[in-house]
């Protein structure tokens, strides 16, 4: 039971972070924004919430993006759709990560 409390906690904590991130997007905070997401794929990572984890690369990705940061945003973008093919995930393969990577390489 303890396991599943702590899995559960780490969760929330990966969500908060996603979720504070996208706060400081809508205030502008670049750097808080990379922060945050990083934080939320780390504490995903610990309970092996790889799905969740590539989704963080994507947004992580998009922000690099954003910045004008292009080789850390493909270098990102790989990563995570990596990972979402190693648990065949489609949501963020096909939802976001290659959709992102093709946009941003054929610029």
């Amino acid at each position: 039971m303890r396991e599943s409390v702590s899995q559960s906690s780490l969760y929330y904590q990966g969500l908060a972070h996603h979720v504070i991130g996208y706060v400081k997007q809508a205030n502008g905070d670049v750097a808080g924004i990379i922060e945050q997401h990083r934080m939320a794929a780390n504490k995903f990572n610990q309970i092996d919430r790889l799905d969740k984890v590539a989704r963080q690369m994507l947004n992580l990705g998009n922000r690099y993006a954003d910045i004008g940061m292009y080789d850390s945003a493909i270098s990102i973008y790989t990563r995570g759709e990596n990972i979402a093919k190693s648990v065949m995930d489609t949501s963020a393969l096909y939802g976001g990560c290659i959709y992102q990577y093709k946009y941003y390489t054929s610029r």
